[in-house]
């Protein structure tokens, strides 16, 4: 019964995307307690899925029925909602029993899987009685279907080049959607900005703007804030300065919309000086966050794994080994969906990285020819982890540095599901994978954990 439904579900994924806000908004005007809802939405080229969890281990704290729905997942669809107590298969079907039951079936069918997605966490939240939500936004920002919420506030990690098929193709048109998700008058925080043209979409919002570097940010053992009541600092535990620069500036985003949060409210929101940073339950969606770790059944190897799944992800990927890895260049497992980038990913890790192993992953959209990909038609490609690990062995690196393994959400997930990932550098309790239960989650069906488009999967 629990693999029909999902099934169900998972076939909602369509082969091309189709943006807009009127099915979500339709169906959400059927969810139950909507009006009480204080959603906080995260865009952003990279970054939004670990701001959005720094955020959340904040919240929930004080607010322990906040919810945080993130995508993609790396191994089981519930992933995506992280509560305490974490929710189960069993309460999710249930809960979308009860969703499909109360909407109309016109209301219901041309929602997407995404879509669902939402509402699916909206509704969650409102049977365990909450009224906070961090919502990671999907695609860009303004059509995504996490955009049919009223936000409080809204964070923008960083805008870069991704999904310029529905973006455009210009940075100022990718930073104008994911403005989107923004509100008239309410604060806007955004983080470390690449590209000035970004930079000066996000200030013409209507309403305050906070800028990491120039408002807020970590330095010398501390986070720095200059919000409503002028400048705060907060020492930091050692745990933050372990973390990579990318992870770094991240939490402080986290922590300036947490602020943000007190000085709105200090009664509902206690101070951050009260609050305990980098403890507590850890959501899935900072799993293979540039994690060092160990993959149980093979021994003596250290492995660096890092979701990176575009070319400033790469960068990103490039800035924290420069800062944390003594050893240059480090050897790596590569996959790549067909629908990034290949090339531009592969110009930028090839410049830190080597040698390279390519590996596929089974699912339609890693068919990784490395012979289609100019200036790298001389990889290797293997069918699976296995044996591109095995190939990259002959190839001897040296065994007393990590291996890097990166390149989509959806490769390291089919690793983390393959092998127990014991991590020495994480943020919370050690992640060991639930195996699948007995009829349980059929991965082979389940959809690819990185397609997030928003109102358009």
């Amino acid at each position: 019964m629990r693999d029909e439904a999902f099934l169900n579900l998972f076939h909602r994924r369509p082969t091309h995307i189709k943006p807009g806000l009127a099915r979500i908004e339709a169906a959400l005007s059927h969810a139950p307690s909507l009006h009480t809802l204080r959603p906080i939405l995260v865009g952003g080229t990279n970054g939004k899925g670990s701001t959005a969890a720094f955020l959340w281990q904040l919240m929930s704290q004080t607010h322990p029925k906040t919810l945080l729905f993130t995508s993609p997942h790396l191994i089981h669809f519930r992933e995506r909602f992280t509560t305490e107590p974490p929710v189960s298969d069993e309460e999710l079907l249930a809960i979308l029993g009860r969703m499909k039951d109360a909407l109309a079936p016109e209301v219901v069918e041309p929602l997407s899987f995404f879509e669902i997605s939402t509402l699916l966490a909206v509704w969650l939240l409102a049977e365990r009685g909450g009224r906070y939500g961090v919502f990671e936004v999907g695609l860009g920002g303004r059509l995504d279907s996490t955009n049919a919420l009223d936000p409080m506030l809204s964070i923008i990690t960083s805008i870069g080049f991704d999904h310029m098929a529905y973006l455009g193709h210009r940075i100022d048109q990718i930073a104008y959607e994911k403005r989107g998700i923004a509100r008239e008058g309410r604060p806007l925080v955004c983080g470390k900005m690449t590209y000035k043209e970004a930079s000066a979409v996000l200030r013409a919002h209507k309403g305050p703007v906070f800028e990491w570097g120039r408002d807020f940010g970590i330095r010398e053992g501390e986070y720095f804030g200059r919000t409503g009541l002028g400048v705060s600092h907060l020492p930091l535990p050692a745990a933050v300065f372990r973390l990579a620069p990318y992870m770094k500036e991240n939490l402080s985003l986290a922590l300036c919309s947490y602020q943000l949060l007190h000085e709105a409210d200090p009664g509902e929101w206690p101070p951050l000086s009260d609050l305990a940073l980098l403890e507590g339950p850890e959501a899935p969606c900072l799993r293979g966050r540039f994690q060092k770790g160990r993959l149980v059944g093979i021994p003596n190897q250290t492995f660096l794994i890092d979701v990176c799944h575009n070319p400033d992800g790469a960068k990103r990927l490039q800035e924290a080994v420069a800062e944390q890895e003594t050893q240059e260049p480090l050897p790596a497992l590569v996959s790549i969906l067909d629908d990034k980038d290949q090339g531009a990913i592969l110009d930028v890790l090839r410049s830190f990285l080597s040698p390279i192993v390519l590996f596929k992953v089974d699912d339609e959209r890693c068919t990784l020819n490395p012979k289609s990909i100019k200036g790298h038609e001389d990889l290797e490609v293997y069918p699976c982890f296995q044996r591109a690990y095995e190939a990259l062995r002959r190839k001897g690196p040296n065994a007393t540095g990590p291996v890097v393994v990166c390149g989509s959400v959806l490769a390291v997930g089919r690793v983390f599901e393959e092998f127990t990932f014991l991590p020495e550098n994480h943020l919370g309790p050690d992640f060991v994978p639930t195996p699948p239960r007995p009829g349980g989650d059929d991965h082979s069906h389940a959809p690819p954990p990185d397609h997030r488009h928003g109102g358009s999967s």
